[in-house]
């Protein structure tokens, strides 16, 4: 006895198809950032505000250079802190004076 083989019906793009082209056109925005560089940096300035000593984190995400300042922040409440895209400062801590 021999199975007939018959074509697959064509049918709507099921919902495993739909999430690998989303995925896949994440890629292309996602895979052209470098993880090293980061486009949201926090950076540690020097006590003159002058130069930045260390960038502390770098990321793609805002939301995760929001986390890692307010860690920053609060691990070393005295030391001046950036978040930074490029030149644009989106939060800034400066420590209070001592008095």
């Amino acid at each position: 006895m021999k199975i007939e083989e018959r074509p697959l019906p064509a049918c709507e793009p099921t919902h495993v198809d739909r999430i690998r082209r989303v995925d896949a056109h994440s890629c292309k925005f996602a895979c052209n950032s470098d993880p090293l560089r980061g486009d949201f940096r926090v950076e540690l300035w020097d006590r003159h505000d002058q130069h930045i000593r260390r960038v502390i984190a770098a990321s793609a995400s805002v939301a995760v250079g929001h986390a890692a300042l307010d860690v920053a922040i609060a691990t070393y409440p005295g030391e001046r802190f950036t978040l930074r895209n490029g030149i644009q400062v989106i939060r800034e801590h400066v420590p209070k004076s001592a008095p």
